[in-house]
């Protein structure tokens, strides 16, 4: 997998953009089915539109943002919009009560750590920021 900004041209930003191989296509869509509660054992087939997958390619729009494996931020509006936000790593695995919306999440699904010390989960940094 391969992370970087991407090549927009738009006036808020380049966006982010994320390529996959085949395989990591293939291993996301068995962990969206596992997420969801369809587990799977044995060898399976895995395609995309009938075909198997060959590439794959995620465009995070310059309002959105990406983290990477080694907590690294991605803002779409580019370098210029990154803000200091991080995972922390340190509690990684563990889960914690986001305190905007009081879900249990995993330290995993953190998308920044507030002032105060507390991470709080994806689905409410755009709210945060």
């Amino acid at each position: 997998m391969k992370m970087m900004y991407g090549k927009g041209t738009s006036e808020h930003g380049p966006g982010v953009d994320i390529e996959l191989s085949g395989d990591e296509v293939a291993v996301a869509i068995m962990a969206y089915l596992t997420a969801h509660g369809a587990h799977v054992r044995g060898p399976r087939t895995v395609t995309v539109n009938g075909h198997l997958c060959v590439s794959g390619r995620v465009y995070v729009d310059p309002s959105g943002f990406a983290i990477n494996s080694d907590s690294r931020r991605f803002s779409g509006r580019g370098p210029e919009g990154e803000e200091s936000a991080r995972v922390d790593t340190k509690r990684a695995g563990k889960v914690f009560l986001c305190p905007d919306c009081h879900t249990r999440c995993s330290i995993v699904r953190a998308a920044a750590i507030r002032e105060d010390g507390r991470p709080i989960c994806g689905d409410c940094f755009e709210q945060y920021r």
